[in-house]
């Protein structure tokens, strides 16, 4: 008898035991390989999570450093951030943005920005501040005042405004609902407590 490969059905209607045992056991390898390969990669951001941890308590590191640290690894944030990522027309339009906000005298004040989307274009905006600076209520302001400026073009923006420290004083019950405003430290703390429980998982199976 012929088979059918293509749906693993003979011309008669049976299936061949030893066929369906063998794409059992592939599948089993291949499901097994597969979560190898992410307890892998969980093992590497785990160790990135580590050398970003060291980076953001250096007093010298500047806000740049972080960006560029940070911009390609965006599931640092979390799952909902994981998919957004930038573009050479996002990134021109905050460099032509803040090159004509921050012109001349003001040069020295511009802002470190970083604007992304997702498949479904959500927009975030994220503020970069070096790890020595505390965040204020003066800086979420400037933020909202980059969002204002912004929406005409892209509609609705989320905010991340990422710093050393939070000022204490600053009540999170009065933030904009789509701003944040985020240490390093409590940025890196969560990112590590979701890569633990997806190793705890695979370690379980």
């Amino acid at each position: 008898r012929s088979r059918c490969w293509s749906s693993g059905i003979t011309p008669l209607g049976g299936t061949l035991l030893s066929d369906v045992e063998t794409f059992a056991e592939a599948l089993e390898t291949f499901g097994l390989l597969d979560m190898a390969l992410i307890a892998t990669q969980a093992q590497r951001r785990m160790q990135f999570l580590d050398e970003l941890d060291d980076l953001s308590h250096q007093n010298e590191t500047l806000e740049k450093t972080m960006h560029k640290a940070l911009e390609t690894n965006l599931w640092v944030f979390g799952a909902k951030y994981s998919l957004i990522s930038s573009d050479k027309t996002l990134a021109r339009v905050i460099s032509d943005y803040t090159s004509k906000k921050y012109s001349g005298p003001r040069g020295n004040k511009r802002p470190d920005l970083f604007l992304g989307t997702d498949i479904i274009q959500n927009k975030l905006l994220i503020e970069f501040k070096r790890p020595s600076h505390t965040l204020s209520r003066d800086d979420e302001n400037q933020a909202t005042k980059y969002r204002d400026d912004l929406t005409s073009d892209f509609g609705r923006i989320d905010i991340i405004l990422l710093g050393g420290n939070v000022d204490p004083k600053i009540n999170a019950q009065y933030i904009h609902e789509h701003t944040k405003l985020l240490s390093y430290s409590a940025l890196i703390s969560n990112a590590r407590k979701e890569l633990q429980w997806l190793l705890d998982r695979l370690t379980q199976n």
